[in-house]
């Protein structure tokens, strides 16, 4: 008998949680297709932060470009070709000048690198 009641209850939490879902599953839907006034519910958020301020680059992007360019050996006129065949037009001259702007970003960086690393030699 306690068997059944544990059983009955263990289905019966466990139906309750269905219903909370699926409630908490509709008011999302109902969230996204219309908010209070009627109107279309979009939502819109800052793009993220990026290296390169005010360029289309990701920092992903920019990151795999650099790679390329310098562990795998990779010039920047092939690159253009490897990205057009992927079927992304970016232009050698795009790709240099994100190259060029990462290095001024990170120049205060290989400053301090290189003073450390002379510190140790001397």
């Amino acid at each position: 008998m306690e068997k059944e009641i544990e059983e009955r209850d263990k289905a019966l939490a466990s139906k309750e949680q269905e219903i909370n879902n699926l409630k908490n599953e509709l008011a999302f839907l109902k969230g996204q297709i219309l908010n209070k006034k009627g109107n279309a519910n979009i939502t819109s958020t800052s793009a993220p932060n990026t290296l390169l301020h005010k360029s289309m680059v990701s920092n992903e992007l920019l990151g795999h470009v650099i790679n390329l360019k310098y562990q795998h050996a990779m010039p920047l006129y092939r690159q253009q070709t490897y990205f057009d065949m992927m079927g992304a037009n970016l232009y050698r001259q795009t790709l240099s000048n994100w190259v060029i702007g990462a290095a001024c970003e990170f120049e205060d960086v290989y400053n301090i690198m290189k003073e450390q690393l002379t510190l140790m030699f001397i």
